[in-house]
C-alpha cells in the first residue's frame, strides 16, 4: 500500500470519529473538583448546559493543593500550565480532541503488533474494529474531568507493551502501569495483575519486571494513603449502601452492630431502589453522620462470613440492574452521558442490549481461555485485560457499594470491549479476505 494513501485514510478515519463525537459529553456529578480545583474556580454540577470553555484561575494554585492524589490530575495540571502561557481558557473540546487522537493511535498500535497493515484490507479491518471501540460511552469520558479516562488510553498502551519484547516496551510498561495504578483508588490492583502474568507465564527479565510492578504498587498505595475528602463517604457506602444492603436483601444475618434503619440509605438519605436506582427520603445526612467510623474491613465481612458471595455477587439483582453503559447517577432518570445522538450513541445502545448481562461472565471466560492459549501475545493481552476487568467489579462494589456502580464499572466495560477487540482481529481479517476473494471471483466470472 502507498504510504501516503495509508496515512491519508488513517487521518480521515480519526477526523470522522472526532467530528462524530464533538458534541457527546458527560455530566459533572460533583466529582470534577478533584481534578480541576487548583485550575478553575468551579464547574456547575448536574447541569446539561456546560460551556466546555472554562476560564482559568488568575493565579493557578500549587500542585500540592490537590486533596485527591491522581496521575490524571497531574497530567491535566501540566497541560493547563502549558496552555496558560498562550490562553486564559481551557477548551474541553480541544483537549478531548487530542485525547481521542491518542486513543485511536493506541488501538492502532495494538493492531499493528498483531497484524501488519500493508494492504487496504487490513487497514479497513482496523477501521471496523476501532469504530466499534468508539462508542459514546467511551468517548464521552474525554469531554469530562473523570480519572477513568486514563484507562481508555493507557490500558491499550499497557497491552501493547506486553506484546513487544524490547527495552522500549519496558519503559512503556512502567509509565502505563504507573499512570493507571495511580489514576484512581480502584485501579490499585493493576500492578499485581501484571506481576501475576509475569510470574506464571513470562519470567524473562523478571527482576526488572518485578521492580516495575513493585514501584507502581507502592506509588498507588502512597496515592491512596495521602488522598483526602472522599474516604469516609466511600467507607459508609461500601457498608450501608453495599455489603450490609446485599446481606439484608439476600436474607443473610448481619453483624449485631449494624444499624438496620440505615441499611440501603446513602450518605444523603437516598434509599436504594432496583427499579429507579434510588428514591429520596427525609433522613438527609443523619445516617452518614452516625456511622462515619465504618471501615472497608467491615465491608469485607460479607466475604469472610459468606465466601460463596464472590461467585454470587456479580449476579445479584441489584448489581445486574446497574450493568449498563448508559451510565446514571444515583437515579436512573439522571443520565450521565448527554449531547448529540448519532451512530456512536447507537453503538452504546447495541452493546447494552447484547452484552448487558454477560460482560462479567465473558471476562471470566476470556481469563480462563487466556491460560490455555498458546499464542503469547494473545495470552498476555487477554490475561491482563480480563483480570483487570474482573477486579474492577469487586473493587468497585467493596469500595462504594451499589452507589454509582453503573459508572464505577467503566473499567470493567472497557476491558470487555478491549478483549473483544483483541479476540476479533484475526477472525475478522479472515472474513474480510474471504469476502474480498469472493468479490474478485464474481468479477472475474462476469468478465468471462
Amino acid at each position: 500500500m502507498n504510504k501516503a494513501i495509508k496515512v491519508s485514510l488513517y487521518i480521515s478515519f480519526v477526523l470522522i470519529i472526532c467530528a462524530l463525537s464533538k458534541n457527546i459529553m458527560m455530566l459533572n456529578t460533583s466529582d470534577f473538583g478533584r481534578a480541576i480545583k487548583p485550575l478553575i474556580e468551579d464547574i456547575p454540577a448536574f447541569t446539561y448546559d456546560l460551556p466546555l470553555l472554562y476560564k482559568l484561575k488568575g493565579h493557578i494554585d500549587s500542585i500540592d493543593s490537590y486533596e485527591y492524589i491522581s496521575s490524571y490530575s497531574y497530567i491535566l495540571y501540566t497541560y493547563v500550565l502549558f496552555i496558560s502561557i498562550f490562553t486564559e481558557y481551557l477548551d474541553a473540546r480541544v483537549l478531548s480532541l487530542f485525547l481521542k487522537v491518542i486513543y485511536i493511535y493506541s488501538l492502532y498500535a495494538i493492531f499493528t503488533s498483531y497484524i501488519k497493515t500493508e494492504r487496504y484490507v487490513t487497514l479497513f479491518t482496523f477501521f471496523i474494529l476501532a469504530f466499534l471501540m468508539c462508542s459514546s460511552s467511551t468517548l464521552s469520558m474525554f469531554a469530562s474531568f473523570y480519572q477513568e479516562q486514563i484507562v481508555i488510553i493507557f490500558l491499550p498502551f499497557l497491552v501493547y507493551s506486553l506484546t513487544c519484547k524490547n527495552n522500549k516496551s519496558m519503559l512503556l510498561l512502567f509509565f502505563s502501569l504507573l499512570i493507571i495504578s495511580t489514576a484512581k483508588n480502584q485501579f490499585i490492583l493493576t500492578p499485581l495483575i501484571v506481576y501475576s502474568y509475569y510470574i506464571f507465564f513470562d519470567r524473562h527479565k523478571l527482576i526488572i519486571k518485578s521492580v516495575i510492578c513493585v514501584v507502581c504498587l507502592l506509588a498507588s498505595i502512597f496515592a491512596i494513603s495521602y488522598s483526602k475528602g472522599v474516604v469516609e463517604l466511600n467507607k459508609y457506602h461500601a457498608t450501608y449502601f453495599g455489603s450490609y444492603l446485599y446481606m439484608k436483601n439476600n436474607g443473610y444475618k448481619m453483624p449485631s452492630y449494624v444499624d438496620d434503619k440505615c441499611v440501603g440509605l446513602d450518605a444523603w438519605g437516598n434509599k436504594f431502589d432496583i427499579s429507579f436506582g434510588a428514591t429520596p427520603t427525609e433522613v438527609g445526612t443523619e445516617c452518614f453522620e452516625s456511622h462515619k467510623d465504618e471501615t472497608f474491613s467491615n465491608a469485607l465481612f460479607l466475604l469472610v462470613s459468606k465466601p460463596s458471595t464472590i461467585f454470587k455477587l456479580p449476579f445479584d439483582d441489584g448489581v445486574m440492574s446497574q450493568y449498563k453503559e448508559n451510565y446514571f447517577h444515583v437515579y436512573k432518570k439522571l443520565h450521565v452521558i448527554y449531547g448529540e445522538s448519532n451512530i456512536l450513541t447507537t453503538i452504546t445502545n447495541i452493546k447494552d442490549n447484547i452484552f448487558k448481562n454477560i460482560r462479567f461472565i465473558s471476562l471470566l471466560l476470556f481469563f480462563i481461555a487466556s491460560i490455555f492459549i498458546r499464542n503469547n501475545k494473545i495470552k498476555a493481552s487477554l490475561f491482563v485485560v480480563s483480570l483487570f476487568g474482573i477486579s474492577q467489579f469487586y473493587v468497585s462494589f467493596f469500595g462504594e457499594g451499589y452507589r454509582d456502580l453503573s459508572k464505577h464499572l467503566f473499567g470493567m466495560y472497557f476491558s470487555f470491549d478491549l478483549c473483544l477487540y483483541i479476540t476479533l482481529m484475526n477472525p475478522l481479517m479472515i472474513l474480510v479476505k474471504i469476502i474480498k476473494l469472493r468479490w474478485i471471483h464474481i468479477l472475474s466470472y462476469d468478465q468471462m
